[in-house]
């Protein structure tokens, strides 16, 4: 019995850890990431402007219609609306990522290894990333989806049919309206996975050149039909890097990348327990150890090409750029999958069998750690101060035109304890309550990117579109700014909200220089229960054009 329970450790380790992970969202009302308010706002605006011919929308906002991606989240994020309302879209949404990435990630290990099973904390593990709590949906599901594909592919790599070939290509499709970036991926892992299967491995495998020679014709067809199943990703990923909206390439700075592997990929909090610093290196040697362990029968295997690409992967981060083609933070995305595919494949070695229920043990014991400081940190305390933004927000009714101005706000972040969390839970949490209200929040950055579904109508120009840029506060002071927008916008804002504590000086940003300006021109309408971090201001009449504003 006891040897019975200890090889089961592992499965009954996993599913506790699954249904702490999956329930965090819920441990508070006010659930928000950084940035999946403004994906949960795009895909309000998105839903408006399709279905609603007089969309109060319409006059500042259109759909999209240049190539790219981030589609996936516009469609999900209106299911859930539907079913659980825009309060509470965003908790469902994490716990539908967290659950169908550990459901995905399962797939993959079961395809690797047919007889084992594939229910292990190293699917937890790689599931608890920075992604989740910065809100970089797209990106999240995307992966999951990406390695799900990548699995179907390896159950059939050995006689792949015309018929899974186009399932496989539909897949794919639908991922790259998710990320283009994910779709990448998914494409070069199905590539090098391929030609190890059906090039390297015969060679390996033929025991004479005639055997050798019978084992490449026969990889013909299948090869063929694998060029056809990604041949329409990489179409649509061509027309995404042909008409980017932004091509500034950044420095590869292989160097930096090498020193600093893997950045921030599984940070929830800062410090050693934050950070996961002890879980993630330990699963760097175990990724390392499994690859060294492999037999040569599992190197003439799909397993040897899953860990080509993990190696595929890491050369990618090292010397690709960290910025460009509309997008960021490229490395951190390729860390997170090197340890996928490098942690899966290891979990699957034979040899590794032994250490199984040992390792678990050790991943449980750091991972709930981190999982209990995740809920008191980035979901309890946080739900606190948002909860604080968005009574002050009540103010602004719905259809209202609506613009943020932020400035700097420790002393807020460390009286509701949250200076530690690796993001910053108010950035846009206005759209969270925008969503909700239905106002026009201008400053929500999404549209102004330009790469995501919802983007400003002609009517609003570039340069405007820049200054309402300038009012995240992160490089410029607002101010100059959101007296030209009140002045000159198409369509008049009728609420301001200025964000800072005023606690921490800023060269070149001066809080008290703006309120003194709003408080001239405009009327105070709300504040935060303390009034000390949220001023939210009503213009009290409308220019006619021409006239100089407020």
């Amino acid at each position: 019995m006891l040897a019975s329970l200890w090889g089961n450790l592992p499965a009954i380790l996993a599913f506790a850890l699954l249904l702490f992970q999956a329930a965090l969202p819920w441990t508070a009302n006010s659930f928000v990431t950084q940035d999946g308010p403004s994906h949960l706002y795009t895909a309000v605006v998105a839903r408006d402007l399709l279905f609603n011919s007089h969309s109060p929308y319409a006059p500042v906002y259109t759909l999209q219609l240049k190539p790219g991606s981030n589609w996936g989240t516009v469609v999900i994020f209106n299911l859930l609306v539907l079913l659980f309302g825009a309060a509470h879209a965003e908790q469902a949404l994490a716990t539908v990522s967290i659950v169908t990435g550990f459901l995905a990630f399962a797939y993959f290990s079961r395809s690797l290894d047919p007889n084992g099973t594939p229910w292990s904390p190293v699917v937890n593990f790689l599931l608890t990333t920075w992604f989740l709590w910065i809100g970089f949906y797209n990106f999240y599901i995307g992966i999951v989806l990406c390695v799900f594909i990548a699995g179907f592919y390896i159950r059939h790599a050995r006689a792949l049919t015309w018929k899974q070939a186009a399932l496989i290509a539909s897949g794919l499709l639908m991922l790259f309206l998710l990320h283009a970036l994910a779709v990448a991926l998914a494409v070069m892992a199905i590539l090098v996975i391929a030609a190890w299967v059906h090039g390297v491995a015969p060679l390996i495998n033929g025991c004479n050149v005639s055997g050798r020679i019978h084992a490449l014709r026969a990889a013909v067809v299948p090869i063929a039909a694998v060029a056809a199943a990604v041949a329409p990703a990489l179409a649509a990923l061509g027309l995404f890097v042909m008409f980017p909206l932004k091509t500034d390439l950044s420095p590869p700075e292989a160097g930096w990348a090498w020193a600093n592997f893997p950045l921030h990929v599984f940070a929830s909090g800062r410090g050693r327990a934050g950070e996961q610093t002890l879980l993630w290196t330990g699963m760097l040697f175990y990724m390392v150890l499994g690859a060294l362990s492999m037999r040569r029968e599992e190197w003439a295997s799909p397993r040897g090409g899953v860990v080509l690409a993990a190696a595929a992967t890491f050369c990618l981060y090292l010397f690709s750029p960290n910025a460009g083609f509309g997008g960021g933070e490229i490395k951190i995305r390729l860390a997170w999958a090197v340890f996928i595919f490098g942690c899966l494949a290891a979990s699957s070695v034979t040899r590794m069998g032994p250490l199984r229920t040992a390792v678990s043990i050790y991943i449980a014991f750091f991972l709930t750690g981190t999982l209990i400081h995740c809920m008191r940190d980035n979901v309890q305390k946080a739900s606190r101060a948002v909860a604080e933004y968005a009574s002050a927000l009540a103010a602004v009714p719905q259809g209202a035109t609506f613009v943020r101005l932020r400035y700097s706000m420790e002393a807020t972040q460390l009286r509701f304890g949250i200076h530690e969390i690796p993001l910053d839970p108010l950035f846009h949490a206005d759209a969270w309550v925008a969503a909700r209200r239905h106002f026009i929040a201008l400053s929500d950055y999404q549209a102004g990117a330009r790469i995501f579904p919802v983007v400003f109508a002609a009517r609003v120009p570039h340069e405007q579109q820049r200054q309402l840029a300038d009012l995240e506060g992160t490089a410029i002071d607002g101010l100059e700014s959101l007296e030209s927008l009140l002045k000159d916008f198409p369509v008049p804002i009728e609420y301001v909200a200025v964000l800072g504590d005023g606690s921490t000086p800023q060269p070149g940003f001066d809080l008290d220089r703006t309120l003194s300006v709003l408080r001239a021109r405009m009327q105070l309408v709300s504040a935060d229960p303390s009034n000390s971090f949220v001023r939210v201001y009503k213009r009290t009449s409308t220019p006619r054009a021409g006239s100089p504003g407020p």
